[in-house]
């Protein structure tokens, strides 16, 4: 064989090889970036399906019930398109898909129901913090638009804000019941002053009609608690006094025993 017929097969197998390589990586790519994609999808369902279930029923209004819903349909759909035959994601697909259906049948103007366990008020509001941050994402996608996204963002405001009396007005109960008048009344007037700033529409006037007669009773309660606190101040001083002077009389007696013993040594 000539030295040209070699260059030339030695050319060719490089170029085969380096073709296999190209086409070898291009399609290792491909499975990292479809299992990338895989894994986020699986992971926004996830936070999703929390967000759904991480609320008390009737909390979640229902516009961000849909979304939440929504959302997970496409989830469940893309993962029904990467993996034909998972049951798994096939199923979730249709329960998610019924379940919008249903929630769409909802009243839009139901109430929202009130939560009254402090860790389940902080899981929400991590649920709702995990949903705003999406809001953002799909606004920042195109995939709605800024005054949907506003309305959303609204939505999301005033459950944090609901979350925020209810949590204040909690504390407030314990401590009253606890007898701790002052700080009762610090936690009642912070869920007022919170209630009157956000008061626009007028959805806190019965909570404030009566949150109000009660920051009364518990200033004038406040007011006795402050007094026996300062009546009780100079006894206290004056057994720590009596306490001092007895420690320090010891410690004499101590020294002159010492002393004494010096002397009579």
């Amino acid at each position: 064989m000539s030295s040209i017929a070699i260059i030339i097969t030695i050319v060719v197998v490089l170029g085969i090889l380096v073709c296999y390589a190209f086409i070898s990586q291009t399609v290792q790519n491909k499975k990292e970036q479809r299992a990338r994609f895989k894994t986020a999808l699986i992971t926004r369902a996830r936070n999703f399906k929390h967000i759904l279930e991480g609320f008390p029923a009737g909390f979640l209004p229902n516009e961000l019930k849909l979304l939440v819903q929504k959302s997970l349909v496409e989830i469940f759909g893309q993962l029904t398109e990467l993996e034909p035959t998972n049951e798994e994601y096939a199923n979730q697909l249709q329960l998610m898909t019924q379940e919008m259906a249903a929630a769409q049948r909802q009243d839009p103007n139901q109430v929202t129901s009130q939560l009254d366990n402090p860790q389940i008020i902080k899981e929400a509001k991590n649920c709702l913090e995990e949903l705003f941050k999406f809001v953002f994402h799909l606004e920042g996608r195109g995939r709605v638009g800024k005054s949907q996204a506003d309305s959303y963002r609204n939505s999301i405001k005033q459950l944090v804000v609901q979350l925020s009396v209810d949590s204040y007005i909690i504390s407030g109960r314990h401590a009253h019941a606890a007898g701790k008048a002052r700080l009762s009344l610090h936690h009642y007037n912070q869920a007022l002053k919170i209630m009157k700033r956000e008061n626009n529409a007028g959805q806190f006037n019965s909570k404030i009609s009566s949150i109000e007669p009660l920051i009364g009773e518990l200033t004038i309660m406040a007011a006795a608690e402050d007094e026996r606190a300062a009546n009780a101040q100079p006894t206290e001083a004056a057994e720590g006094e009596s306490e001092n002077e007895a420690w320090k009389a010891i410690k004499d007696e101590s020294n002159n025993s010492w002393r004494k013993k010096q002397v009579y040594d």
